[in-house]
């Protein structure tokens, strides 16, 4: 838990968020999250931003004092005048780890954009440890693919894209 009472400029970090986000009259925007700082998941405790238009953004922002060496998730609600949510973020909630090296008095800024629910969908593990897996043997893709090619009569200018997807949780012959 961090306790802003504690923090001497001298021995913290400034740290700002910035969201881009049309909202409608009454609503606000708010960040809380897993800390005391910022509402320990109370939205009515959360940090409440405040808008400013940039060029034709409506860029949502708001500051809050860590130590150096912070962590914490965080999520952004839109809310009423009274902090009643009216809309969440989608997904998996953030991850915010101040990097080392950071020097106290410095000021960082986080840049989001706001989760919807199909925004999720490419870091879910079917997306993460598949498609986006970082062990790839091009030798084995290249003899899949003369596999595949020999099946088919190719014209001059076809091309072949073939897709291999790896689910070892799914039994061999299923859809």
């Amino acid at each position: 838990m961090v306790n802003t009472g504690l923090l001497s400029g001298s021995k913290s970090v400034k740290i700002t968020f910035q969201l881009p986000y049309f909202t409608h009259w009454g609503q606000s925007l708010l960040v809380c999250g897993s800390v005391s700082v910022l509402g320990s998941w109370n939205v009515k405790k959360g940090v409440l931003l405040t808008p400013i238009h940039q060029g034709a953004e409506l860029i949502w922002s708001g500051s809050i004092t860590v130590p150096k060496g912070f962590q914490c998730q965080y999520q952004y609600y839109v809310v009423d005048d009274n902090r009643n949510v009216l809309r969440s973020e989608m997904g998996k909630r953030r991850e915010l780890v101040l990097p080392e090296g950071i020097q106290s008095g410095q000021e960082i800024e986080f840049r989001d954009l706001w989760q919807t629910g199909s925004d999720g969908i490419p870091f879910r593990s079917a997306f993460r440890d598949v498609i986006f897996r970082q062990s790839w043997d091009p030798s084995k893709e290249a003899a899949a693919i003369e596999a595949n090619n020999s099946k088919f009569e190719l014209e001059a200018e076809s091309i072949v894209i073939l897709f291999r997807i790896n689910c070892p949780s799914i039994e061999k012959d299923t859809s």
